[in-house]
């Protein structure tokens, strides 16, 4: 009786592991490109994600154009400039380039903001669409589904592709849920008071004393983030407002010192034309002058000597003419004074030359001196770990 049970058993499995076989494997495929592009809810987030990266690139070449601005006004003002600023400049310049890359790695980096806010938009989508899959894999006993926008299928028949029947058990489900969320709105509409009066025993004082300790705590903290930026944010708009002011001045200084070098070189040119006019004007006048008399015979007759002409009425004279001509300076003058500026300058260069050349050799020497000391002590330490004797 056993044995006939046995052999029974035996045949029944065998002959179900033969059926199976026979059967073979069942292979499913979807599309998860083609599902996406039918999901309205990824269709409107998509949208908004790349609404949000047009206002990133604007930023990066508001950037750009800043950059290529103060490169173009360098380029343009570096004949006016010193080193120091120009090395200032240029330093701003790299600040502001690196700050552009530093946005760029921010927002479109492998770790960044573009990444991040589409892995989230992705996410639960790919999760509802992986969990319709499980149930229709199991309800069609499929042995296994893959997804052909990540492999390679080089053939496949259509009655496989479940993508359709992925996305409409999508709506199914969206379609329930929205119907569920707006039957649980409008009874909380109507059973507000009464939900309020069922949750409240679920939580104790002390229970709700904590939370409440904990949430103050935590917008402790983002109010200390917040002021934390906004003091970094008034440092760094202070620094670069001294910066700009600072450079202003300087470009003020540069200009005003080149007008006042152009100015000078026109006196010196107007002097050197104009001058010898004022001579010949004054030598003419003063022949004029004596012409009449020498010529007629006849003195001025004067009716009454008490009363004298004005000053004004007065014809103008050599003696007269020459404080307004002293008043100018002349062109040794101006070319003395010109000289005498740039020798200062000179001056100024050779002192602040020296200087440098002081400040680099103090620093050499001291390295020179700190070398020679360090090598000093390490021949004495190596001499006395010599043993007496020893070569």
């Amino acid at each position: 009786m056993k044995c006939n049970i046995i052999v029974l058993l035996i045949v029944v499995l065998v002959g179900s592991a033969f059926a199976k076989a026979q059967r073979g494997i069942r292979v499913g495929y979807v599309d998860m490109e083609y599902i996406l592009e039918n999901v309205p809810e990824y269709q409107k987030a998509s949208t908004q994600l790349e609404n949000k990266m047009q206002v990133w690139k604007q930023e990066i070449e508001k950037m750009e154009a800043e950059i290529d601005q103060m490169e173009t006004s360098l380029k343009n003002e570096r004949v006016l400039l010193t080193k120091e600023l120009i090395e200032e400049r240029e330093e701003e310049i790299e600040i502001k380039r690196q700050d552009m890359r530093d946005y760029q790695v921010k927002r479109f980096g492998t770790d960044g903001d573009f990444i991040k806010q589409k892995q989230q938009l992705i996410q639960p989508v790919q999760d509802q669409v992986f969990n319709e899959m499980q149930k229709i894999g199991q309800g069609k006993k499929y042995d296994m589904i893959v997804d052909r926008s990540e492999t390679t299928l080089l053939y496949s028949a259509d009655r496989h592709d479940l993508s359709d029947d992925v996305l409409k058990a999508i709506g199914r489900t969206t379609k329930l849920e929205v119907n569920a969320a707006k039957r649980k709105s409008r009874n909380r509409g109507n059973d507000e008071d009464s939900d309020l009066v069922s949750e409240q025993p679920y939580k104790s004082v002390q229970e709700a004393a904590d939370d409440a300790a904990i949430e103050q705590e935590k917008q402790e903290i983002r109010d200390e983030r917040q002021a934390t930026r906004e003091e970094k944010t008034r440092k760094r708009d202070s620094i670069k407002a001294a910066r700009k002011r600072e450079y202003q001045e300087r470009r003020q200084r540069l200009l005003d010192a080149r007008q006042r070098k152009k100015d000078s070189i026109k006196a010196v040119r107007a002097g050197k034309v104009f001058v010898p006019k004022v001579e010949e004007n004054v030598e003419n006048t003063a022949a004029e002058e004596k012409k009449p008399s020498t010529e007629s015979g006849v003195k001025p007759k004067v009716t009454n000597p008490t009363v004298t002409t004005p000053a004004a009425a007065l014809p103008p004279t050599p003696e007269t003419k020459k404080p307004a001509a002293a008043n100018k300076p002349t062109r040794e003058e101006l070319i003395k004074k010109r000289d005498s500026i740039k020798a200062a300058k000179i001056k100024e260069v050779k002192e602040r030359r020296e200087r440098i050349l002081e400040e680099r050799k103090r620093k050499r020497d001291s390295i020179l001196n700190a070398r020679k000391k360090a090598k000093e002590n390490k021949e004495s330490e190596s001499k006395k770990g010599t043993p007496p004797g020893g070569n």
